[in-house]
């Protein structure tokens, strides 16, 4: 597989992992049976997703390039990056939410006025995207020539 095929495995396959890190402890209290029956979970995973790719796409892209520019090539860089990814997307993913479930600005700005007082349960949240880093990494493997 060329570098440049493993480059786009990498960006489609990566976001994922968020997902999958939601879908296996809910597979495991469950039986073995992926129970997405309420509407709320679903919604959910389905958020999580188009929040993940997005960001891959609009923060990640660009992250990917300065590693690579800075020579930053371990798997701890990658998942750095990563969670600073998250920590940008975290309350943009936030206030998207609360305008999508409620369609008032007022309460997105309310919403982000208290973004201060949440920041402990942003940077927790943050820490979802760092599989993304890793699992990019070892698809990817930019520490290897060729």
């Amino acid at each position: 597989m060329t570098p440049s095929h493993r480059k786009m495995l990498g960006l489609a396959v990566a976001p994922l992992a968020p997902v999958l890190m939601m879908l296996f402890p809910s597979q495991i209290l469950r039986d073995g049976r992926l129970s997405l029956n309420d509407r709320t979970s679903a919604l959910i995973v389905v958020f999580v997703l188009v929040a993940g790719y997005t960001m891959s796409f609009i923060v990640g892209v660009p992250l990917y390039f300065i590693l690579r520019l800075r020579h930053w090539t371990s798997w701890l860089a990658y998942m750095s990056a990563a969670y600073v990814m998250g920590v940008i997307a975290t309350p943009v993913a936030g206030l998207i939410w609360v305008f999508w479930r409620t369609r008032s600005w007022l309460l997105v700005v309310q919403t982000g006025s208290n973004l201060p007082t949440i920041l402990p349960d942003v940077l927790l949240t943050s820490l979802l995207a760092t599989p993304i880093g890793l699992l990019f990494w070892l698809i990817v493997r930019p520490d290897r020539r060729g």
